[in-house]
């Protein structure tokens, strides 16, 4: 293997930063794939915090720049965009758990404990449908509008025009789950690869058409809530990422 190493630093929200107490994600999946396909070491820092938005991008710029990496992954704009309910009028009355950010949305996995499992799954059912409700009653909105979002993004990349970044569209979700969502996640999509095409050295990549081709089908890429990838997915979701790093890197 080359002793010259290549690092990564990926900038996301929870797709990136990973479930569950031991934060599954793609990290290894990805740093497999990129030794693999260039013969070099990989070496990951992971700055990805679930919920947050392309602002947190722009909050972390001295920490991005300690890591010194080689190429940046974007991986922001899935939190952004979704659809949610406006917190007004009847979503005022709600249990303070249902106003956290995600609660009002089916849980991404599930206890391997049946006891356990069914309680989860009533919960689940519950926010879900709580959320329908609110949406339909009290309208909605996106954390971060689409102009705002633009400015932003815009903002983050010109920060950085010396080193490499991909940059990742928002992913494709469930409209069972995330009712009006992949409208807005299409629209926040073309935002991100309009800003790429005017930039040197930014390569945009769109997992939200991979994702759709896929779904969920027999060995999902998703886990229950259909937004966040499954252990599978994951692995899936490392390895076409590590194919764009490393089609970057030898460009």
């Amino acid at each position: 293997m080359n002793n010259e190493k290549i690092r990564i630093t990926i900038i996301g929200d929870s797709i990136s930063q990973g479930l569950g107490k031991e934060k599954m994600n793609y990290c290894s999946s990805l740093k497999k794939q990129v030794e693999k396909l260039t013969n070099r070491e990989c070496v990951i820092t992971n700055l990805a915090i679930t919920g947050k938005t392309i602002l947190y991008a722009n909050e972390i710029l001295s920490k991005i720049r300690e890591s010194q990496p080689d190429v940046i992954l974007l991986f922001l704009g899935s939190v952004d965009a979704l659809v949610r309910p406006k917190q007004e009028g009847i979503w005022n009355l709600l249990l303070a758990r249902y106003k956290l950010n995600g609660m009002l949305d089916p849980r991404p996995f599930y206890s391997k404990k049946k006891w356990k499992s069914f309680f989860q799954h009533i919960d689940s059912w519950i926010r879900w449908h709580l959320k329908i409700i609110l949406l339909k009653t009290v309208g909605t909105f996106s954390w971060v509008d689409e102009d705002n979002f633009k400015k932003n993004y815009e903002m983050f990349i010109n920060q950085f025009c010396d080193k490499k970044m991909l940059a990742v569209s928002p992913v494709y979700v469930d409209e069972k789950y995330f009712p009006g969502s992949n409208q807005n996640l299409k629209k926040y999509r073309s935002i991100i690869s309009e800003v790429c095409s005017k930039k040197k050295n930014v390569y945009f990549f769109d997992i939200y058409s991979q994702q759709e081709k896929l779904k969920w089908k027999d060995k999902s890429i998703y886990g229950d809530d259909h937004f966040h990838p499954s252990k599978y997915g994951y692995e899936w979701m490392g390895k076409i990422l590590g194919e764009q790093i490393s089609d970057i890197m030898k460009g």
